[in-house]
């Protein structure tokens, strides 16, 4: 085989094991999803008591059964919380008050947002949060749902975020429905704070893929 062309064959394999690898998704942590939203795996938000939660992920498969652990969450909104690692790679964390279950955070988990809109439906807002530099994090919402879910992407030079199919999930949060809107304000708070801005102001009606702007409320 000559050469050159045994050289072209090596960075095409290459390539497509790259391609392979980011497209790589964790749709199937997200479990049973018959169960109505904000409902994941069977653990319902607002209803579940901690117990039976643990119950449910000790049977889990997909979890790292050595992994999961109750403790006490300190400067957080919920007081007490149960951990625990996905085989392989992701993490969740169920947080807990008065030993009942109010929100489910999956992290450094891979979805793609179309893959996410397909299995939730529309959108309802969209809104960003101030990550690093010119990063930030999207989270697309669900408030009657009670689902979110989140990745970091850049702003280009006009200030917009460009929203993409095939942009890469790393967190979602299935939240009681009724503490939706105050979850995000306590992680949004020193920006909003900074910004002296309410919560709604940055909150924008989700109008599909595409550029949308980034909300300030002082002059950046």
């Amino acid at each position: 085989m000559p050469k050159k062309l045994y050289i072209c064959l090596c960075l095409l394999g290459c390539i497509l094991i790259l391609t392979s690898c980011s497209a790589k998704s964790d749709l199937a942590l997200l479990g049973n999803l018959d169960c109505p939203q904000p409902c994941w795996n069977s653990i319902l938000p607002g209803e579940t008591l901690d117990d039976d939660a643990i119950s449910i992920l000790e049977k889990d498969r997909k979890i790292d059964q050595n992994s999961i652990k109750r403790g006490k969450a300190t400067h957080h909104m919920y007081p007490d919380y149960i951990s625990w690692n996905f085989d392989g790679s992701g993490h969740g964390i169920i947080s807990l008050r008065d030993d009942k279950v109010k929100s489910i955070g999956l992290a450094n988990v891979r979805f793609s947002v179309e893959d996410l809109i397909d299995l939730f439906g529309s959108p309802g807002e969209v809104t960003f949060l101030p990550y690093n530099g010119r990063e930030w994090r999207a989270y697309i919402l669900y408030p009657k749902k009670g689902v979110w879910f989140s990745y970091v992407k850049k702003e280009d030079e006009n200030k917009t975020i460009d929203i993409l199919p095939e942009d890469v999930v790393t967190e979602i949060v299935f939240v009681i429905p009724n503490e939706f809107t105050a979850t995000l304000e306590f992680m949004g708070s020193s920006f909003l704070k900074n910004q002296q801005l309410p919560l709604q102001e940055i909150l924008q009606p989700w109008m599909g893929y595409g550029k949308t702007n980034v909300i300030w409320g002082n002059e950046n």
